[in-house]
């Protein structure tokens, strides 16, 4: 072996155990769902140093790499129209920003392209680090932890990523030789399996059963030699999992009545529905299938080029007109991935990005056929299904966008290519791949000076991913300040992330929130009108700056601010709200009456209008809409103390009494 081969062999090393690093510490970092930006920076950060290294020692395999591809045309047309939807983003941060989150993903896929040949170590690391988040949030719960998120941040994000893994453990399994360690690997199965159920990630449930029937479909129609073997393995492994199953639906209840909902103090519980509190079984679906219709307008207004990458929470406040009874709630997702790139990137970056898997499973199918080793065969397959497990979640969810499960899918579908590519059998079977990579080799290896640029680029990527991780460490310091009640020092801290990173909407919120509690409403004022400036069809900002105005005594301006945000979000029930309150205390009844009907949810605030009502009618003299009302009130907040004396008072002024 010469020394460049040495050379090259080292550094080809140094990539494959960076990126094994990078899969084992990225789903272990623990961070809750508000801070998921810290797995982000990490990934991005170990992603833009691999590739920089990479592009510095052997750059012309990398160039090779990109031009060998026969994928490579799909990414550079998505690629190209994530860049054309920026030119009609309403907010170009946040378009670059999301813009540089798809950079490290493509990245990632080149460089796993390159380390194919460590598939087995990769599918270990995988198989143990979901082990270990199964084992954590197994333990969350002993500990007493209601709402299990292990170090993922939410249980949908676990059921994403387990989903993915069990099928590579399916694989590792089947080609693993030695028994003791197939007995590790099949109880680290039964160990993800149980905790994917526990999650509730109806989701991931979904694309994980879809996933495994084509995963023994392809076993069963392509290792025709193997099959005795397979269906001895696969029979225990697969009844080991149906009586997980049958246990967990037996003490969970899921299959109740329609509206059920777990409830924490409830007597009659079973350990498994005491997970949750208040968690309703088709509250899920009814608000996806409401931002889903709200999606689609926003779709058939952009329907080319989308509203920007990164834009689509801004841009969908001003489309959100059917979750009127959970107005507060932010939407930054679209709960299905395909809406959402459609909706950002327009109905040409949709196409580029299932043109791209299309071709990805295409040809992998068609190799199958020519591969002879059964154990490449078998970890194929798993690679195959495995993407198939997110890719079907993903209509339901939004694994693109989630660190870990996004980190998964594009390092296992680089592996894939980098397997096609560098298989001898695959290339004379599968000539339109012959011509997607020939026609790839326009694409020439550039001089230096354009791998210097790049470098430079990618460098600052990496900088501003830094930033953006001092900003959460700052971030995750307020808001523990926040909820010890220190408001002060939860401000102080939260100027230091605004100054690091000014477009968060979190740090904004935060900020707010805390002037408010500590009843400083011209900082409050301050605040949220910078906040407008960066979202200004954002409902709850306008209302929430109606209340500062409100409390500083300027009717007028809160009147203004809460009419702007009906004209954003009719359904919004709060700031109708507020304008009943203002418009009852400045004795213009007939407004206020006008305003308070337009309160339909949630419940308590409809208790408040109904109350407010009835004591408008009263001093109307319409003492029979008045005791309505409060009895309508009563009806829904029995323990109202309140109520009940408004309903008492009305009734010993009304005529009925007196007579």
């Amino acid at each position: 072996m010469t020394q460049d081969n040495i050379y090259h062999n080292l550094m080809d090393k140094i990539l494959a155990k960076g990126i094994i690093l990078i899969l084992l510490v990225v789903p272990l970092l623990m961070f809750q769902y508000d801070f998921i930006n810290i797995k982000y920076s990490f990934l991005q950060m170990g992603t833009l140093l691999l590739a920089s290294f990479y592009i510095i020692f052997r750059k012309e395999k990398f160039w090779a790499i990109i031009r060998e591809n026969p994928l490579t045309w799909f990414i550079t047309a998505f690629f190209i129209t994530a860049l054309l939807s920026i030119s009609g983003a309403q907010n170009y941060i946040l378009a670059f920003d999301q813009l540089r989150i798809f950079i490290c993903f493509i990245l990632l896929f080149y460089l796993a392209s390159l380390i194919h040949s460590e598939l087995r170590e990769i599918a270990i690391i995988i198989v143990i680090s979901s082990a270990v988040v199964a084992v954590l949030g197994f333990l969350q719960y002993i500990w007493g932890e209601k709402f299990i998120y292990s170090t993922l941040g939410n249980p949908n994000y676990i059921a994403e990523f387990f989903g993915m893994a069990l099928i590579i453990a399916f694989s590792l399994f089947l080609t693993e030789s030695r028994h003791l360690v197939k007995i590790i690997i099949g109880i680290a199965i039964y160990i993800i399996y149980s905790l994917m159920l526990v999650t509730y990630g109806r989701g991931a449930w979904l694309g994980f059963n879809c996933g495994l029937i084509v995963y023994l479909f392809l076993l069963y129609s392509q290792l025709t030699s193997e099959r005795k073997r397979l269906v001895k393995y696969l029979s225990g492994l697969l009844s080991g999992l149906i009586i997980i199953t049958i246990i967990f639906f037996s003490l969970s209840n899921f299959f109740s009545t329609p509206n059920t909902t777990f409830k924490q103090d409830s007597p009659s519980n079973t350990l498994l529905s005491n997970l949750y509190k208040n968690v309703s079984i088709n509250r899920s679906i009814e608000t996806r299938l409401a931002i889903w219709q709200d999606t689609w307008k926003m779709i058939k207004d952009n329907f080319l080029t989308g509203v920007g990458i990164g834009n689509y929470e801004l841009t969908y406040s001003t489309y959100r007109n059917s979750l009127s009874e959970r107005a507060e709630i932010r939407v930054n997702r679209a709960h299905n991935d395909y809406l959402q790139v459609w909706a950002e990137q327009g109905i040409l970056g949709l196409i580029a990005l299932i043109a791209f898997f299309i071709v990805l499973f295409w040809l992998s199918i068609i190799s199958l056929k020519n591969i002879k080793d059964k154990n490449h065969k078998i970890w194929l397959i798993g690679l195959i299904c495995s993407i198939i497990t997110i890719l079907v979640n993903n209509f339901l969810a939004f694994g693109f966008y989630n660190p870990v499960p996004a980190m998964l899918l594009w390092i296992l579908a680089g592996i894939i290519s980098g397997k096609l590519i560098c298989t001898q059998s695959f290339q004379p079977v599968i000539p339109l791949s012959k011509k997607l990579a020939c026609s790839t080799n326009i694409i020439k290896s550039p001089n230096p000076l354009i791998s210097i640029m790049l470098i430079i680029i990618l460098i600052g990527l990496f900088l501003q991913s830094l930033l953006l991780l001092i900003s959460e460490f700052f971030l995750i310091h307020a808001v523990n300040y926040y909820y010890d009640n220190n408001y002060i020092q939860s401000i102080k801290e939260g100027e230091k992330a605004f100054r690091v990173n000014s477009n968060d909407l979190r740090i904004l919120e935060l900020q707010i929130n805390s002037y408010q509690e500590l009843r400083q409403w011209k900082s409050s004022i301050v605040c949220l009108n910078y906040g407008l400036s960066l979202y200004p069809n954002y409902a709850l900002f306008h209302t929430l700056l109606g209340d500062a105005f409100l409390n500083s005594g300027d009717y007028g301006s809160a009147i203004a601010s809460y009419r702007e945000s009906t004209r954003i979000f009719p359904l919004y029930a709060r700031p109708h709200l507020a304008l009943g309150i203002i418009y009852f205390r400045l004795k213009r009844f007939d407004s206020a009456i006008s305003e308070l009907k337009k309160v339909k949810l949630p419940e308590s605030d409809l208790a408040d209008a109904y109350n407010i009502l009835s004591i408008i009618y009263a001093r109307k003299k319409n003492y029979d809409l008045a005791i309505k009302y409060a009895t309508m009130a009563i009806s829904l907040d029995s323990a109202n103390m309140v109520f009940r004396v408004n309903l008492k008072g009305i009734l010993a002024r009304s005529p009925q009494s007196k007579r």
